[in-house]
């Protein structure tokens, strides 16, 4: 309206930042915006989850549901994604998992299908509340 005229310059390589949304006015800019960054934030997420499913294999538990839903509990992250995420960004350190062995499970169910082996072999560093059995 005011005349003005802009130039838009376009970029293959431009990523979507957050700062985007304090410029941009239309609630369809922002929700692209959100979008962009939701998306990028899963792309990033994929390399945590990776670190994270090597990690728990590596000391016996499983990469089951059950686990990542306790491992979210642990450090109070606010989802699946969130976790992931915090991993790859080296925002969690899963040198830390050994802490989780002075906890104890949730529930019967973790104790019991807590395969012996992983208990006996890494009872100081293997987090009791989560299990090896891969069915969960």
């Amino acid at each position: 309206q005011s005349g003005d005229q802009v130039e838009i310059i376009t970029s293959n390589k431009q990523k979507a930042s957050e700062d985007w949304l304090n410029f941009v006015v239309t609630s369809k800019a922002k929700g692209r915006i959100r979008d962009a960054l939701k998306d990028e934030k899963r792309k990033i997420a994929e390399e945590g989850k990776y670190t994270l499913q090597r990690k728990l294999e590596g000391m016996g538990a499983a990469f089951s549901q059950n686990n990542i839903e306790e491992l979210v509990q642990w450090y109070k992250v606010g989802s699946n994604l969130d976790l992931f995420y915090s991993i790859s960004i080296k925002e969690i350190d899963l040198k830390d998992l050994g802490l989780l062995a002075a906890i104890p499970p949730r529930d019967n169910h973790d104790r019991i299908t807590l395969l012996n082996s992983v208990h006996n072999r890494l009872s100081s560093s293997a987090p009791y509340g989560l299990t090896s059995d891969a069915n969960d």
